[in-house]
């Protein structure tokens, strides 16, 4: 797995004590990993606060090597990638 955190801004008292939201998107499928956005975006000003980007790897665990994702598991992720970059083309 692979993690990589980018801070925009720190959050301030007032900030810390307001709502934020998480917003996630699957970002590409592959046949033994998978790699996610997630955003840190504050409600009243909608400016995102901070982002990250994991790589998650399937893993067998007996044998401690990376190994192809199910392929249920894989259709899965591919239409909801498939259905993220539709609503986001989507017309308003």
């Amino acid at each position: 797995m692979k993690i990589h955190f980018t801070y925009y801004q720190v959050l301030g008292d007032a900030q810390r004590e307001a709502m934020s939201q998480i917003e996630s998107t699957l970002m590409e499928v592959k046949d033994k990993s998978v790699r996610m956005l997630h955003k840190m975006v504050h409600d009243a000003s909608g400016e995102v606060a901070a982002t990250t980007v994991v790589v998650g790897i399937h893993i067998d665990a007996n044998l401690r090597k990376a190994i192809g994702l199910p392929e249920d598991v894989r259709q899965k992720a591919v239409k909801m990638k498939e259905w993220e970059v539709s609503a986001i083309q989507a017309p308003a």
